[in-house]
């Protein structure tokens, strides 16, 4: 008996939410005239996974671009909170979760000239996972005249998983001549993922694309690229060099900011969450179906989603489990008859 530990994707659910904020221009800026451009950064700050239930907080750091009644353009930063529930008897608290959050509608309307409202529809996309312990027959000594049918496949089974965090705080030098009186954009990509493995611990390390568009004091609009190393390590038992690893990177916040006495420098923090699982690849003889001449057989066939170790893909296979033999023989009772054709008649044969 083999026992292999898969990941699988238990829950998938989407679920949108309605955020509606107003929002008061400061007194350091100019009364509104008209909403130029709207741009919007969201993130999950906090994912709390419980028997049965998945909490979460987040938040859309939005940047509305308008302008103003003296024909100025100016921007409008502030920081949108929601949270959000999923309730299912399949979540347990030792699972974890994927997400993609998407805008499905926004609006922004000027109230007034010193008042503006913001109203956004998010969808968010949920994936839960967890491990499941599954037993593989391979072994059928104790069955006579059993035959099987069979395939030998290349397994990803999970030798454990482990959270790690990182962050980060970096200037990020522009030219001497732009003096940042707003942030309009952002943007921001991991890449580059790899992972450097030794006795239970595990090195992750990416490039944190950064893409920043800004607006100076004399109202030009200045765009400032960045790649910035991030790095975090990463307790999982068990784990050696021998396995492979996935990783997920999570934002947890961002704050962007610029310092007046340091003109030519934005700074931003980060912080991000880090899912990692060590896989062990093994081939492995998966028995789909099986009967014997002599005894009467039962079993169970289930069929369970599998990452092939080879070719890295998701892909569903049958395994037999809990094989059952009963005492009694099958009935041998059977016989053939042959019967010879004779010239122009007609042949027929019979079992029974």
């Amino acid at each position: 008996m083999e026992k292999i530990n898969i990941d699988r994707k238990k829950l998938v659910k989407e679920n949108e939410i309605e955020i509606k904020q107003d929002l008061i221009v400061p007194d350091t800026k100019q009364d509104i005239f008209q909403i130029k451009d709207q741009s919007f950064y969201c993130y999950l700050s906090k994912i709390e996974v419980l028997n049965g239930k998945v909490k979460i907080n987040g938040n859309i750091d939005s940047y509305i671009a308008y302008l103003s009644s003296g024909e100025t353009t100016s921007v409008l930063q502030t920081t949108l909170n929601f949270t959000d529930t999923i309730e299912d008897d399949l979540i347990l608290e030792n699972m974890n979760v994927k997400y993609d959050t998407e805008i499905q509608k926004q609006e922004i309307k000027v109230v007034n000239e010193r008042k503006i409202s913001i109203s956004i529809v998010l969808k968010i996309a949920y994936e839960i996972y967890g491990i499941d312990e599954v037993e593989l027959l391979d072994d059928f000594s104790d069955i006579e005249d059993i035959q099987i049918s069979s395939q030998k496949i290349n397994i990803n089974s999970v030798v454990g998983q482990g959270v790690g965090f990182a962050s980060l705080k970096e200037d990020l030098k522009i030219e001497s001549t732009d003096i940042v009186s707003d942030i309009m954009k952002v943007k921001t990509e991991i890449q580059n993922k790899e992972v450097k493995i030794s006795h239970n611990k595990v090195l992750a390390k990416a490039d944190l694309f950064v893409e920043i568009e800004y607006l100076t004091q004399d109202e030009r609009v200045g765009q400032k690229q960045e790649k910035l190393p991030i790095m975090s390590f990463i307790d999982i038992p068990n784990v050696g060099e021998k396995n492979s690893c996935t990783t997920d990177y999570q934002v947890r916040s961002i704050i962007l900011s610029f310092n007046q006495n340091e003109e030519n420098a934005i700074t931003i923090q980060m912080e991000y969450e880090i899912i990692c699982k060590a896989f062990e690849n093994r081939e492995q003889t998966i028995v789909s179906d099986l009967y014997s001449l002599k005894y009467d057989l039962e079993f169970d066939s289930k069929e369970i989603e599998i990452t092939d170790g080879t070719e890295g893909n998701n892909k569903t296979i049958k395994v037999v489990q809990n094989v059952r033999k009963k005492e009694e023989l099958l009935d041998n009772n059977y016989s053939i008859v042959v019967y010879t054709v004779k010239k122009n008649e007609i042949g027929r044969a019979s079992c029974r």
